[in-house]
């Protein structure tokens, strides 16, 4: 009989297992309910009228295509995250593989 009784737990601890799954929220459902993963909080605005972020995209995309984006706007958050933004809207032409967006990598991470 002790055989029947280990067999009757198993299953009931399947079956509570399945009824437990079958009543779980699924990750995104999880992530969309506590806010996890719906992006990093807005930082602060920078106040200077003169900053990197500011400057048109083009000519950002052609600094990001030169190498020549000025280290202090690899520095500076609100100018990386426009930096992002232009090689995002650009992505094939400046692929995240790309020796031109590595080397930019390559230099924040060297910089900061």
């Amino acid at each position: 009989m002790a055989d029947l009784d280990d067999v009757e737990q198993a299953v009931e601890r399947v079956e509570s297992a399945i009824e437990r799954k079958r009543h779980a929220k699924s990750p995104r459902k999880m992530r969309r309910e506590y806010g996890i993963g719906a992006g990093k909080p807005k930082q602060e605005a920078c106040e200077d009228p003169e900053c990197y972020h500011r400057f048109p995209e083009s000519i950002i995309f052609t600094d990001i295509q030169r190498g020549t984006v000025p280290e202090e706007a690899l520095r500076k958050s609100c100018c990386w995250s426009k930096i992002s933004e232009v090689r995002g809207k650009h992505r094939r032409k400046i692929g995240i593989r790309s020796a031109t967006w590595l080397d930019l990598c390559s230099r924040m991470g060297t910089i900061r």
